[in-house]
Parts: structure tokens; C-alpha cells; sequence
């Protein structure tokens, strides 16, 4: 076992057994263990039964346990959470009655259910401010171990090992031809962009506000070490949600110093320069993307495909406007529309590439209404959490909730071009975002444990003062 994995699943199996003594090392131990995708890489490299289908539930027990023996409050957003997730279950169900493969159904069903294991948990156990900073190194963390791998391999070339199934690699192509390799970390090449960009908002954040001088340089080293493995990715759309994170960024800080405007896009002309030209040339095709959707003939076969996938989305939920074609049914119907729309000469099945595409697609405009209600509720729950922690003067506590609430949206932006394809990234943050919208609710005082509870009874039956 390659030695990358061995301390990945010392990690997993270690930190279960710390968590069972410290309930609130949970929600940093789980966001690390799930974001650096720890059970499916050793699961698909090794063969190791799913830890994940253990830890969930063995988590959502440690928090009723603990509740029951030690009447320790939970999070107090998990009710809230549990509705919305109730409700998007309830399109999932109902898709039953109409989808053309009920399997295919049946699989997303299946991921549902770990995404009801993945926010409950985060929303049981992330209960205090003081949780934040543990939860946010826990994801930089989990992104610094990807992205060292991920540097080795393409600084070395090194793509025939998988790293312990933590560092893959896939062909580049442009223009329908190889230029070398793309890393891919344990996932897909433009998935694991995606993972990476939202996670340079929390590094960014540890780097200018940690309070010890070493947490700042860890940050900024992490943060260095996460675009660098952003780059060798070599994804268009990591391009722009990473526009798009700098751009909520800047809007989001409380004031931005004149000079910045003026560094920053002779630092981004200075940086072009010494950029690959391969790498230009890719980037250089988004305005085929354009091009393409105007009508043009877009000479990158994977943009036609794009478009192509777009534009029978859209032909779907015209055709079934208020349910959809069934969860997990996109992909089996594609080809039907692929050949009107007369794009794509591929014939074979294709996901969406947009989340909220797949979702209007599969599950219509009622499907859409509860998913964006979803997620509008995580993020203005974050950004009263924000609020609540600027008015009670906590700076640190303000900056985490920011910088978690960026990460999360800046995932969400970059899921305009890439479907659901690896839920367990999207449920964790989306769980994170709604713990900490909790957190601007009035905390209760804890109730004390029954063990206290019946000292302070003793003492008043002796006599003696009880504070």
C-alpha cells in the first residue's frame, strides 16, 4: 500500500476512535476525511469496503448516545436542514411515478441518502463559533494533502502511479488532439478543479487573519500549494469559478486598498507570461463557447458537446416543465435529443455538465423551486450568521463565516458547468453552510450533566452551599 494511503487510512480509522471521546472534533475530522475522499479512493485503489457506509451512521448514533447519557445539546440547525432535505427527497421519490429507468432512480436515491447522513451530521455536531477555525483547517488540510501529491506527479511526471488512488491523471486534449496529462486527484480532472477553488477562500481568509504568525504562513503555503494543483488541472471551468471566488472575495472584504487595483492585473499580465502555451491555447477557447451558443460552428469537440448537452437540457424541460424526466434519467435521454439538436456526433449517454440543468431537467420546475430553496436558505443563513458575528465585535468568528460562505458559493458557481457527479463535495459544504447559518440563532445555556446534576442534589440535602 503506497505510503499516501496507509496515513490516509490511519487518518480515518484513528480519528473515529478520537471522536467517540471528543464529540467536537467530529465536524473537522468528518469534512477532512470526506473532502480528501478517503473511503472511495481506497475503496476503488484497494478494494476496502466503503468506511463511509460505517462512520455515517456510527456518527448520527455518537450524537443521540451523547445526548441521551449526557444531555449535550445538538446543533441547532439540524431541524431546519432535515426539512429541506425531507422536501428534496420527496421530488426524488416522486420521480418514481414517471422516470423511464426506476434504477437509475433507485442509484440516486442512494446518494440522497448519504447526503441525509452527510448534513446531519455536520448540523448535529457543528454547534459553536469556536468550531469554525477547527472545520476550516480541517478542509485546507484535507486539500494540502491532495494538492502535494498532486504537484509531485505532474512536477515528476509520475503518472503511472496513482499515489494510493489519491493523484490520477487524464490525457489533455485540445482541439481533438493529446498535449500530455492532466491531474485529476482522486476524482475527475474539472471535479477536482472545482474541489480546489473552493478551498483557496478559506486558505486566503487563515492567511491574512489567523491569529498565530505560523497558522498565517501554513495557510499561505496551503494556498500555494492548492492553485498550483489548480493549474496542472488544466480545467476552463476551475478557471472561472476561481474569477468568480476572487471576485466575491473582493466584494466581500470590508475595504480594498486602491493599490490592489492597480497589482493585481499587472501581476495577472506578469503571470501570463510565464504560463505554457498549451495552457493559454486552452484557455483562449472559451470564446468558442460563445461562438457556439450563438450558432457558430465551434471547431472543439468537447465545447460542441457542451452545448449540445445544454441545449437538450433545455429541450427536456420544455418537453416535461413541471416534473422532469426523472431523477437520474438525463443521461438515457440525451441521445434522443443529441440527435435534434444535430451537435454532437457522439452517440453514446451524457450527463448534463450543469447541476441546475440536471436537477430542472430530471426533476422540472418544482424540482428547481426546492433545490434553490435550499441552498438560498444555507446562504442567507450564512450571511446572518455573518452579520450576528460583526455585531457581537467577533472578527475572527465574521472572517470564517465568510470565508465558508464564499467557498460555498463559489462551489455553486462553478456547478453552473459541472452536474452532480461526486454529491458526497456538494452535501458537505452545503451541510457546513447550514450549520453555520445556524449559528446567528440565540445558543441555549448547556443543561448540566446528570452526574453534576446529582451532586448539586447531594449537596442541598447535606446542606452545604451549592453555587
Amino acid at each position: 500500500m503506497h505510503p499516501a494511503a496507509l496515513l490516509a487510512l490511519a487518518f480515518m480509522v484513528g480519528g473515529a476512535l478520537v471522536c467517540a471521546l471528543r464529540p467536537d472534533w467530529v465536524a473537522p475530522y468528518f469534512a477532512a476525511v470526506l473532502y480528501a475522499d478517503i473511503p472511495d479512493a481506497l475503496r476503488a485503489q484497494y478494494g476496502i469496503p466503503s468506511f463511509f457506509m460505517f462512520l455515517a451512521p456510527a456518527l448520527i448514533a455518537l450524537a443521540i448516545a451523547r445526548r441521551t447519557v449526557f444531555l449535550e445539546r445538538f446543533g441547532v440547525g439540524w431541524r431546519r436542514a432535515l426539512w429541506w432535505m425531507l422536501a428534496w427527497g420527496a421530488v426524488i421519490v416522486t420521480s418514481f411515478l414517471y422516470a423511464t429507468d426506476r434504477t437509475r432512480s433507485a442509484a440516486t436515491l442512494f446518494d440522497y441518502l448519504d447526503a441525509i447522513f452527510i448534513v446531519l451530521i455536520m448540523t448535529l455536531f457543528l454547534r459553536r463559533r469556536e468550531q469554525l477555525a477547527p472545520v476550516a483547517w480541517a478542509l485546507i488540510g484535507a486539500g494540502m494533502f491532495l494538492s502535494v501529491l498532486t504537484v509531485h506527479q505532474s512536477l515528476t511526471g509520475n503518472f503511472g502511479s496513482t499515489y494510493g488512488g489519491f493523484a490520477r491523471g487524464e490525457l489533455r486534449s485540445l482541439l481533438d488532439k493529446v498535449h500530455g496529462m492532466r491531474a485529476a486527484g482522486p476524482l475527475s480532472t474539472n471535479y477536482f478543479a472545482l474541489v480546489l477553488v473552493a478551498l483557496v477562500p478559506l486558505a486566503a481568509d487563515r492567511a491574512l487573519h489567523a491569529a498565530a504568525l505560523s497558522a498565517r504562513w501554513l495557510a499561505r503555503g496551503g494556498l500555494a500549494l492548492i492553485l498550483a494543483a489548480l493549474f496542472f488541472t488544466y480545467s476552463r471551468g476551475g478557471f472561472a469559478a476561481l474569477a468568480a471566488i476572487l471576485l466575491l472575495m473582493a466584494l466581500a472584504a470590508p475595504r480594498i486598498p486602491r493599490i490592489a487595483f492597480v497589482l493585481a492585473p499587472l501581476a495577472l499580465i506578469a503571470g501570463l507570461a510565464f504560463l505554457p502555451a498549451t495552457y493559454l491555447d486552452r484557455m483562449s477557447t472559451f470564446g468558442q463557447i460563445w461562438s457556439g451558443l450563438r450558432g457558430r460552428h465551434v471547431d472543439d469537440s468537447a465545447i460542441r458537446g457542451r452545448i449540445s448537452e445544454v441545449r437538450s437540457a433545455f429541450m427536456m424541460i420544455g418537453d416535461h416543465p413541471l416534473f422532469g424526466v426523472g431523477s437520474g434519467n438525463y443521461e438515457i435521454r440525451y441521445p434522443s435529443y443529441a440527435r435534434v439538436v444535430a451537435l454532437d456526433g457522439r452517440r453514446e449517454e451524457r450527463a448534463a455538465h450543469s447541476l441546475y440543468l440536471e436537477v430542472g431537467s430530471e426533476n422540472g420546475l418544482i424540482g428547481l423551486a426546492v433545490f434553490g430553496g435550499l441552498l438560498v436558505s444555507a446562504l442567507l443563513g450564512v450571511q446572518r450568521t455573518r452579520a450576528r458575528f460583526a455585531a457581537d465585535h467577533d472578527a475572527e468568528s465574521a472572517h470564517l463565516a465568510t470565508a465558508l460562505g464564499i467557498s460555498f458559493a463559489g462551489f455553486l458557481i462553478g456547478s453552473l458547468f459541472l452536474h452532480l457527479s461526486y454529491p458526497r463535495f456538494f452535501w458537505l459544504l452545503a451541510g457546513i453552510a447550514m450549520a453555520v447559518g445556524a449559528l446567528s440563532q440565540p445558543q441555549p445555556a448547556p443543561e448540566p450533566i446528570p452526574l453534576a446534576r446529582a451532586l448539586v442534589t447531594s449537596r442541598r440535602l447535606e446542606g452545604g452551599p451549592c453555587a
